[in-house]
């Protein structure tokens, strides 16, 4: 994305560009068809940003749509007697207002007496130091780029589009040491729309050079190869479609390497680990369970992940023993301020065992009665959106009645998305199930259940050769987490079997000891070799086993999260990964082999940029929001007491 970088931190939007500093040197026309207005509304009490008035209106109106300079105190009008904005002591400060800042040699200006109203500035990034001037960052010369939010109070007033691109927190005084000009962006209203030119995409029936996606309103609306790139393109050099993590318990975040600890006893397994993942949910409150999400979702971004299905039974906040929306809305919220694609997916638990109708213990935290759960899950469905889609689930076999079980599967027909539940991860589960059915897990759900491809098995790790072949004949998906399975032990998923009769698979981070597709896509087929002392297991559609995993994951993961178009085509989501192709990683590697490096290659991953409904989340292999949702965890780790 050579020079791309102020670009990225707008959104994928048409959004009118000005230009101002302390002296201002020139600002960018604004040309605007049929002379639209940006804001009609009063801008006046709103908060001062900056010292100098600046005042500018539709430039277009008299200067036939050319950019013009201008000087300090120079404003522009709409029409006769009216001042369509004033940037200055009136700037909208109250509305979130996205500004890029670039150094790119400039003198740096001073904001000396600027009045913030006694807040920071909000998340400002500046790379280099003042005065640097341009610079090259991964071998590019490209501009220094920084953003900064304002913090507002209303949201969407004054007719200013909310912008969500912040970086690093800085202060007010690091700001104006560093400012050198401004660019500020105001949405026009309307549909969002931008162009993502790639020198190399992978496309649904292959790879293809010189790629144009369209994208319009957080849908891909055109794709076309051969081009070359316009103006006002962003340009990369190689993107690949985003992928699902079809499993996630995002609170489990914080356990991540507490529990690698031998026990006295020495017989650590599975269910041991149980026991301090139930003390953790025991002191998993709402807000501290945002802040965990926040850095679990803000991780899945910048690994390549664009989507994620959350298993969520924590249905009841510890701190206040009540049911209700807060946990929920937690999780919501965490997804929303990271910008990840949310498929939520509640989950019912109402049992200990198959012999045990009550919850035990720690259990209660989690239990809910059948319809007090599908009142929760009715309600989810009611705040669907473009970026959040609700399915239902089942915690196990083990944890749920059958009738409950039907109970959940006719709702799930009814709302139309996709059907999840723990099956047969462990051998003791596959020991009850035939104690209580005289049936393995996985054959006692088919015999009892209509399952098809709305359903999304997890682990399925303990199945027999039938199993395998009768599961991959209904084209249910099978969502594998291997490391996850390798941490807790579980055991290995059949992959060739249930491969080998036209299954489907998806994959998960899970308990997140690891936040990484490629990882959980290496250590799939890492697993089969070390089983079968051989090499290449899953190259059963062509050579090459990294494109394989990838695409089946992409498909996979899909089907998970309940999406029917997917991929880098007409009509699917604009959820992309763009590589940085000259990476060492993927130096030398082609099109046949580039997808080999990317999952067999255990280095830093080569992210350049992510993109989720057609706005940039990562920029430059970071979240804009890294250092504000690392900032958050590091207090929730503090307080759940869990920091050594």
């Amino acid at each position: 994305m050579h020079g791309n970088a102020g670009r990225l931190a707008e959104p994928a939007s048409n959004f009118e560009h000005l230009e101002f500093a302390r002296d201002v040197e020139s600002v960018a026309g604004l040309d605007l068809d049929g002379c639209d207005t940006l804001v009609r509304e009063n801008l006046q009490s709103l908060q001062r940003v900056v010292v100098q008035a600046i005042r500018v209106g539709i430039a277009g109106r008299i200067h036939g749509g050319q950019d013009t300079a201008t000087g300090g105190g120079d404003f522009l009008v709409a029409d006769p007697g009216e001042t369509l904005l004033e940037l200055g002591s009136t700037v909208t400060a109250e509305n979130e207002v996205g500004m890029a800042v670039d150094q790119c040699g400039r003198k740096p200006a001073s904001l000396d007496g600027a009045d913030f109203g006694g807040r920071n500035v909000g998340h400002l990034v500046s790379r280099p130091e003042p005065g640097d001037g341009a610079t090259g960052n991964r071998q590019r010369a490209v501009l220094d780029c920084a953003v900064i939010r304002l913090a507002g109070l209303h949201r969407g007033d004054a007719g200013i589009g909310q912008q969500q691109v912040p970086f690093r927190h800085r202060t007010l005084q690091e700001l104006q040491r560093t400012v050198a000009w401004t660019s500020l962006y105001i949405q026009l209203g309307g549909k969002t729309m931008t162009a993502v030119f790639a020198h190399k995409a992978l496309l649904p029936t292959g790879w293809e050079d010189d790629v144009r996606l369209q994208v319009d309103d957080g849908i891909i609306a055109a794709v076309s190869g051969g081009q070359t790139p316009a103006e006002s393109d962003v340009v990369t050099s190689c993107i690949i479609p985003g992928l699902c993590n079809a499993h996630s318990h995002a609170f489990q975040r914080a356990l991540a390497g507490r529990t690698e600890e031998r026990s006295p006893e020495g017989c650590d397994n599975f269910w041991t680990w149980r026991k301090r993942m139930y003390e953790l949910a025991g002191r998993m409150d709402a807000t501290l369970l945002r802040d965990v999400a926040r850095q679990a979702y803000t991780e899945m971004l910048e690994s390549g992940y664009t989507t994620v299905a959350e298993f969520h039974y924590l249905h009841r906040d510890p701190t206040t023993g009540k049911t209700g929306m807060s946990m929920f809305e937690a999780l919501a919220d965490a997804a929303a301020e990271s910008g990840i694609r949310l498929c939520y997916i509640p989950v019912l638990y109402e049992r200990a065992g198959f012999d045990k109708p009550q919850p035990d213990g720690p259990q209660q935290m989690f239990a809910l009665g059948l319809q007090e759960f599908l009142e929760h899950h009715a309600r989810t469905c009611e705040q669907q959106s473009e970026a959040f889609s609700v399915g239902i689930g089942a915690h196990s076999l083990r944890a749920v009645s059958e009738l409950s079980l039907h109970e959940i599967a006719a709702a799930g027909r009814k709302h139309g998305g996709p059907i999840h539940l723990h099956i047969a991860e462990q051998q003791r589960e596959v020991d009850q199930c035939m104690a209580a059915h005289e049936r393995r897990p996985v054959r006692w759900l088919l015999e009892n259940f209509d399952v098809d491809a709305q359903w999304c098995l997890v682990h399925s790790t303990h199945m027999d050769l039938e199993e395998a072949r009768a599961l991959a004949e209904t084209g249910a998906v099978v969502c594998v987490c291997p490391s996850t399975e390798a941490n807790l032990g579980d055991g290995l998923f059949p992959l060739a079997d249930f491969l080998g009769h036209g299954g489907r698979i998806a994959i998960g981070s899970d308990s997140h000891i690891s936040i990484n597709p490629f990882e959980e896509l290496r250590w799939l087929e890492y697993g089969q070799r070390l089983a079968t002392r051989s090499r290449n297991i899953t190259a059963l559609r062509g050579a090459h086993v990294g494109r394989e995993l990838f695409e089946r994951a992409v498909d996979g993961g899909a089907q998970a999260s309940g999406q029917t178009v997917t991929g880098l085509c007409k009509g699917a989501p604009a959820d992309l990964v763009a590589l940085y192709d000259d990476d060492p990683m993927l130096t030398g590697h082609g099109h046949d082999s580039r997808l080999d490096a990317l999952v067999f290659s255990g280095y830093r991953l080569p992210i350049e940029g992510v993109m989720v409904h057609g706005e940039w989340q990562v920029i430059d292999g970071e979240h804009k929001q890294r250092e504000a949702a690392r900032a958050s965890y590091r207090t929730a780790i503090e307080k759940l007491g869990a920091a050594r």
